[in-house]
């Protein structure tokens, strides 16, 4: 009885420990390239740093496993062992990728320009079994070539410049255009190239606008201030002077109505008793209609008359005219 427990506690404990072992499923690429490592200054803010990788991990027939989940890109100190700074890989085969450092992050980790740090792309030690350069791993030191600081080119420009030189290498990896001319003969991105671009340098569209065929950016609109220009020009003090207009208000006042309104109802019963003498004189309809019209005008321009009502008469003389001329006779 003893025996058969301590045997089935050492199986037990055999299986924790093949369930709790590391499976290392994932095989090596066939190659691992590191194409070039530069760094580039004040792009999304002043003194940020960016850290920008070209490389290849060549898979013949690509593992199950996502590019993100078994491959890293590190930032490593002159050492080449203290991590700094870290990614996971978007992608597997010829592409780029990038780590970007805040200017606060800067600071706090101590970043020095032009010093020799180490980029590295490399497998994710959780999934293979050792880490070899040149197998799954390759580390390049950074030269004093490789820091891209501004001067008489911005390092923005120095970036844009890098930029188009690897969408041109990756256009002759992939056989995919990623590069546009623009009618003044200046390379862009087209919309492949951003999604490649912005993958690898989130946000990048908002610092080099001018690097892509189609670009984002914030239109600033300033609000026009609105004036009362028209209104003040259209009372009745301003065309006919201040007496006239100082009549209109004490009919207004005496009536509790305001001076245009005063002024209108004038107009009115003017216009309606010019009317009717000529319709009485003479008998003709149209002619105290037509008479009608200059006066309306006139008292629409001094502010006697609403807008809207001239606006209103004149679709009614519309409507009179045409069957005046066209429909009368039918």
């Amino acid at each position: 009885m003893k025996k058969r427990i301590c045997a089935a506690v050492l199986v037990s404990l055999a299986m924790l420990l093949v369930l709790a072992s590391p499976v290392f499923a994932i095989t090596n690429p066939d190659s691992i390239t590191l194409h070039t490592a530069k760094v580039f200054q004040n792009i999304f803010e002043t003194g940020d740093m960016l850290f920008v990788v070209s490389y290849d991990v060549n898979y013949t027939s690509e593992p199950s496993e996502s590019a993100e989940t078994a491959f890293l890109t590190t930032l490593l100190a002159a050492d080449g062992t203290t991590l700094l700074m870290s990614r996971a890989l978007n992608y597997y085969q010829y592409n780029l990728i990038s780590i970007y450092a805040t200017a606060a992050q800067v600071i706090s980790l101590g970043l020095t320009w032009s010093s020799d740090y180490r980029l590295r792309v490399t497998g994710n030690p959780a999934l293979f079994s050792t880490l070899t350069e040149g197998t799954n791993m390759r580390t390049v030191t950074l030269a004093a070539s490789d820091w891209n600081a501004d001067g008489t080119l911005t390092s923005k420009e120095l970036l844009k410049l890098h930029c188009i030189d690897t969408a041109e290498a990756l256009e002759a990896d992939w056989a995919v255009v990623l590069l546009v001319t623009t009618s003044t003969g200046e390379q862009v991105l087209n919309s492949t190239g951003t999604v490649t671009f912005l993958d690898a340098i989130p946000g990048l569209q908002n610092a080099i606008p001018n690097l892509f065929q189609l670009s984002s950016s914030v239109l600033t609109i300033t609000p026009k201030v609105s004036g009362a220009d028209y209104a003040v020009n259209s009372q009745i003090d301003a065309r006919l002077g201040s007496n006239i207009g100082n009549a209109f208000t004490g009919i207004g006042t005496f009536l509790g109505i305001g001076q245009n309104s005063a002024a209108g109802l004038w107009a009115i019963i003017f216009l309606l008793t010019i009317a009717s003498i000529v319709f009485l004189s003479t008998g003709n309809s149209t002619a105290a209609l037509i008479l009608a019209v200059p006066i309306i005008v006139l008292m629409t321009y001094l502010g006697a008359i609403p807008d809207a009502v001239t606006y209103v008469g004149a679709i009614f003389v519309a409507v009179y005219a045409m069957y005046f001329f066209w429909l009368r006779g039918t």
